[in-house]
C-alpha cells in the first residue's frame, strides 16, 4: 500500500480538485490510499472522498498562524509515515506546506504546478520569484498541467508535463441529454446556447464573458448563456448582468457536481481567462464535440482537438463575430483525443508509477 497526502486542496471544486478525484477514482484502493489536508471547514467532494477511503485532516490557515500550519503538516505527516506527499500549488507565494513535507523527512515530494500566471499583488508576486529561486536546488518532483505551468512555477528547474485526463466516455454527446437539460431550463431547441463551466473568480474572467454576450444578443436575440458553476463573485456577476439588462438571458447553475450534461446543452464554449494553467474544461467541452473559443491567455495544450480558436482579450467584437460565424458546429470525430494524453485510464498508470518509483 502506498500511502500519499495531497495538500493544497481549497475550497473550489475546479481543476485541481477534478484532478485530483478522477484519478483517485480509477487507482486500486488496495495498493493506493490517499489521504487529504484540509485549511479549510470544507473542501470539495468530501463525501466521495470518503466513500473512497480517505481521510481528510484539518490543519489552521496559514495566514492565521503559520508556524502553527508549519508543525501541523511535519506532524501529520511523520505521525502517518507517508511514502508521498504530492503538494498542489497555483504560485510560490506559500511554502508553508513545502517546508512541513521537507522537515518530516518525507523523501519523496511531488511539487505540482497547476496555474501559468497570477494576478495576486506584488507582495505575493515577490515572495512567488523569491520562493521559486530559494527552491530550484531542492530534491523534488516536479509536474506542471503544461509546459508554461512548468516554465511558470519551476522556472529553469527540470519538471515532467503531466496531462490532466478525464474519463472522456462520460462526456461524449447526448442528444437525449441535451433535449432533457434544456427542457429544465426552459430553453427551446432552436435557441443558439453560449457556455461557459468554471469557478467565478477574477481569473476567469466572467465579466468579459457577460459583456460580449450582452453585443451577441443584438446580433442573435434568441440566444442564452450558461455559467456553470459557484465563486466569490457570484453576486457581482448577477448584478453586471441586470445592469446589463441581459439577466433573463443569462443561467446562472450554481455548484455542480455532475457538469457533463451542460456541454451537451451548449452550441459553443468559451473560456476567455487571464491566465490559465491547462483549462481542463476546455478538454472536457472538446470531448463533447463543443467548438472552443480560448482566450489568448490559454495555453496551446489545450486545443486537443486542434480545431480551436484563441483570441485577445482586448476585441470583444471579434469574439462577437466568431461566434456568430456560422461554420461553428459540433464535431462528434472526438474518440482520438485519447491518444494525446487526456485518457484517464493511460495517466493513472502513469501517476502509479510516479508514486511507487524510488527516489
Amino acid at each position: 500500500m502506498i500511502k500519499v497526502l495531497h495538500i493544497g486542496l481549497g475550497t473550489s471544486s475546479g481543476g485541481v480538485a477534478v484532478f485530483i478525484l478522477n484519478h483517485y477514482k480509477e487507482l486500486n484502493p488496495k495498493q493506493v490510499q490517499f489521504d487529504f489536508i484540509s485549511m479549510s471547514e470544507h473542501i470539495p467532494y468530501e463525501e466521495e472522498i470518503k466513500s473512497l477511503g480517505g481521510t481528510i485532516i484539518p490543519v489552521v490557515r496559514t495566514v492565521k498562524n503559520p508556524l502553527l500550519t508549519l508543525y501541523q503538516i511535519y506532524h501529520i505527516i511523520t505521525k502517518n509515515q507517508y511514502d508521498v506527499v504530492h503538494i498542489h500549488i497555483s504560485n510560490f507565494a506559500n511554502i508553508i506546506p513545502l517546508l512541513g513535507a521537507k522537515l518530516s523527512g518525507c523523501k519523496h515530494i511531488i511539487l505540482h504546478s497547476h496555474n501559468n500566471g497570477m494576478n495576486v499583488g506584488i507582495l505575493k508576486t515577490t515572495l512567488h520569484n523569491i520562493n521559486r529561486c530559494a527552491t530550484s536546488n531542492m530534491k523534488l518532483e516536479r509536474l506542471a498541467c503544461s509546459k508554461n505551468a512548468g516554465e511558470f512555477m519551476f522556472g529553469v528547474a527540470p519538471f515532467t508535463v503531466f496531462e490532466n485526463a478525464i474519463a472522456k466516455e462520460k462526456f461524449y454527446y447526448n442528444e437525449e441529454i441535451r433535449k432533457q437539460v434544456r427542457n429544465d431550463y426552459r430553453i427551446p431547441e432552436s435557441s443558439f446556447v453560449i457556455g461557459n463551466v468554471g469557478r467565478l473568480v477574477s481569473q476567469k474572467n466572467h465579466s468579459f464573458l457577460l459583456q460580449m454576450f450582452a453585443k451577441y444578443l443584438k446580433i442573435n436575440p434568441d440566444a442564452y448563456l450558461f455559467i456553470v458553476g459557484d465563486g466569490v463573485l457570484y453576486k457581482q456577476l448577477h448584478t453586471l448582468a441586470h445592469h446589463l439588462n441581459i439577466d433573463s438571458k443569462v443561467i446562472f447553475t450554481g455548484f455542480q457536481f455532475n457538469v457533463s450534461p451542460y456541454y451537451q446543452a451548449m452550441d459553443v464554449f468559451c473560456l476567455p481567462s487571464v491566465y490559465e494553467g491547462l483549462g481542463i474544461v476546455g478538454i472536457e467541452a472538446q470531448m463533447s464535440g463543443l467548438p472552443c473559443i480560448f482566450s489568448d491567455k490559454c495555453v496551446e495544450e489545450v486545443n486537443v482537438s486542434g480545431k480551436s480558436i484563441y483570441l485577445p482579450l482586448n476585441d470583444i467584437d471579434e469574439w462577437v463575430h466568431r461566434i456568430h460565424m456560422q461554420y461553428l458546429s459540433r464535431n462528434l470525430n472526438v474518440r482520438d483525443i485519447s491518444i494525446r494524453g487526456y485518457d484517464i485510464k493511460e495517466n493513472v498508470k502513469k501517476l502509479e508509477k510516479i508514486y511507487t518509483k524510488k527516489i
